[in-house]
């Protein structure tokens, strides 16, 4: 038996209607959160002439070693955020709604807080050889502890296989809206895993891909058990994709072995966790665009930007096995392009976790956002951004927390 807090008061139709007066998703001129493709770059761009120390490259932005026919290219920005909530939540960096502390708490009791950091900005070197289909890609920023740099990206390709850390094979990074806050809405399949992947198109208009990825199961272990949370298996995700002049559209699957081994008498415990997600990208008019995602399975939750780190991918039922608890997260987002320079865009976000009847009743179950911003790039390397966050959380006994953020930014691109 299961059960879920019941539903907010705040519909959807209150998002889309603030979709009307404008705020955030990707212009094609701005940096994406995505590295570069081979196939950005079909001319190159002008460096230094032939005969000094480094030629023109072989895809934009980049410049070639004289004679090796390898390019490469110094990626990244400076980034720096001022942000103010107007109640109390934990994490301060981040709008990350499953902090926001719940009505009736005494963190609840705490007053909003402001908050400037640099903590988003990023540094990565991309090197290429075009006529091997080789490339090496290295990205990182400073969301770790004490501002230490950490790694993002870092894997490389040759052909049709990729091997190292990038964004999973579950996740369609192209339709991530462009927001000014760094974490992204709450129902978004988000997060980097270690993986060997193969894709292969079969023609300009589909193309698939399947990967074997470094298993993370997220599982609520009772304080009775001992023992450790493993997977023998790897995580296998895959798409497909079918893209048009317009837009495109991708439908993925995944399948996850959720497993506990016990120690000191704990017996061990197995399930499977599957998922489905679809998503799409359009051009509605002229260059505006509409883009979203749905996805729902069992034992997902880590895979779901809200619900990670929560240990929701499955609970321990009174008989010792593993029930994995079915997760959703969608997101819909709509920008509007006034100009190359300016563009505002608005996006609304859900997900849900169906928890389990035995689970405390301070169980997240729900978590809801909207995310209003404007960009404005006034140089070439240059964007001043502005944005409005609302965001709400739900456990599973029906209390409820709220908070409203204002944030800016300015960001400052190498090249």
């Amino acid at each position: 038996m299961r059960r879920t807090g019941p539903r907010s008061a705040f519909p959807l139709c209150a998002a889309v209607a603030v979709w009307s007066t404008a705020i955030s998703i990707a212009h094609p001129s701005f940096a994406d959160d995505l590295p570069p493709k081979k196939d950005d770059a079909s001319q190159p761009v002008h460096g230094a002439p032939a005969g000094t120390a480094v030629e023109r490259g072989a895809f934009p932005k980049s410049f070639e070693f004289p004679g090796t026919g390898v390019s490469f290219s110094l990626v990244g920005y400076a980034k720096v955020d001022f942000i103010h909530d107007f109640e109390s939540m934990g994490n301060h960096d981040q709008f990350k709604t499953n902090t926001i502390a719940i009505d009736g708490t005494p963190a609840a009791d705490l007053d909003g807080q402001t908050t400037i950091h640099a903590r988003e900005t990023r540094i990565g070197l991309d090197i290429r050889k075009s006529e091997d289909q080789f490339r090496v890609y290295v990205e990182g920023d400073f969301f770790a502890d004490n501002n230490a740099f950490r790694m993002r990206h870092a894997y490389g390709e040759l052909g049709s296989i990729l091997g190292g850390q990038t964004w999973t094979t579950f996740m369609d990074i192209s339709v991530r809206p462009r927001i000014v806050d760094y974490e992204g809405p709450d129902g978004e399949v988000l997060t980097r895993r270690g993986m060997i992947r193969a894709h292969h198109s079969f023609s300009d208009l589909i193309s698939a891909a399947v990967a074997v990825e470094q298993p993370t199961p997220q599982i609520a272990v009772p304080g009775t058990l001992t023992g450790s949370i493993r997977s023998e298996a790897p995580e296998i995700p895959g798409y497909v994709r079918a893209q048009g002049e317009r837009g495109h559209v991708q439908v993925a699957g995944i399948w996850r072995q959720l497993k506990f081994d016990g120690q000191s008498g704990s017996s061990d415990a197995t399930a499977t966790g599957w998922g489905l997600s679809g998503t799409f990208k359009v051009k509605v008019a002229g260059s505006d665009e509409l883009e979203g995602q749905l996805a729902h399975g069992e034992g997902i939750a880590a895979l779901i930007s809200g619900f990670g780190g929560l240990n929701a991918d499955a609970v321990f039922t009174s008989g010792g096995d593993l029930d994995p608890l079915p997760a959703t997260g969608f997101f819909l987002g709509f920008a509007h392009h006034f100009n190359s320079s300016v563009i505002a865009s608005v996006v609304y976000s859900q997900a849900d976790l169906d928890a389990a009847a035995s689970q405390p009743g301070t169980t997240i179950t729900e978590l809801q956002d909207v995310r209003a911003n404007l960009w404005w790039r006034p140089h070439g390397l240059v964007d001043y951004a502005i944005a409005v966050l609302w965001g709400r959380v739900e456990q599973s006994s029906g209390a409820s927390g709220e908070n409203v953020r204002l944030q800016l930014a300015a960001k400052y691109a190498f090249n």
